[in-house]
């Protein structure tokens, strides 16, 4: 690879070279076209200056293009960081008892509340993570309408949302939310009539 490199210079800097010296012998007056063969000390020196500009230029290219696999790297990095961390979350108890005293905290419907979790602590706690987990894929779903390429490939969210469609804390999740997060919701609300 580094050959490669040293090459593809090495042949650019000689075609830079050749068409500079073309240049200068095309556009040489009175005496200095009798002699087009022979280069002047200004010709030389021209010749000299473009070939420093394009292995100048070639240099910045390169070092452009490393520094953008280095920032791919660190977004990618960064996103399976973030997924590892929703991953793990883990809802404490302190966190299912704050709930069922203060329902009103966790946007959910009231009378949602009393019907479906004020009695189960097991579903207050799949609800809480599953608030999270509705965030966390709202907002990769975002930066997908702004066209960020996602490094695990353009179907994994929507097969995630498809199979989390079915469960009714993540259902739940949706319609809580879904006044932060209306373009996402859309997106579950869709995935949901389909797998009807």
């Amino acid at each position: 690879m580094r050959s490669f490199q040293i090459g593809t210079i090495a042949v650019l800097a000689i075609v830079v070279l050749c068409l500079s010296i073309l240049i200068s012998a095309s556009s040489a007056t009175g005496a200095e076209a009798k002699i087009a063969g022979l280069l002047t000390v200004s010709d030389i020196i021209q010749s000299i200056n473009v070939l420093a500009v394009s292995v100048t230029l070639l240099v910045v290219a390169r070092q452009v293009a490393i520094a953008n696999k280095l920032a791919n790297a660190q977004i990618l990095r960064d996103r399976f960081e973030m997924y590892w961390r929703v991953a793990s979350i883990k809802i404490d108890d302190q966190e299912v008892t704050s709930m069922m005293r203060d329902p009103d905290r966790s946007f959910l419907d009231r009378e949602r509340f009393e019907t479906y979790y004020k009695h189960d602590p097991e579903r207050i706690r799949d609800y809480l993570y599953y608030g999270k987990l509705y965030e966390y894929l709202a907002f990769l779903h975002a930066l997908k309408e702004m066209g960020v390429k996602d490094p695990l490939g353009p179907n994994w969210l929507p097969l995630w949302a498809r199979d989390l469609a079915s469960n009714p804390e993540f259902l739940d999740a949706n319609d809580q939310y879904r006044p932060y997060y209306p373009k996402f919701a859309e997106l579950v609300d869709k995935i949901k009539n389909t797998t009807k």
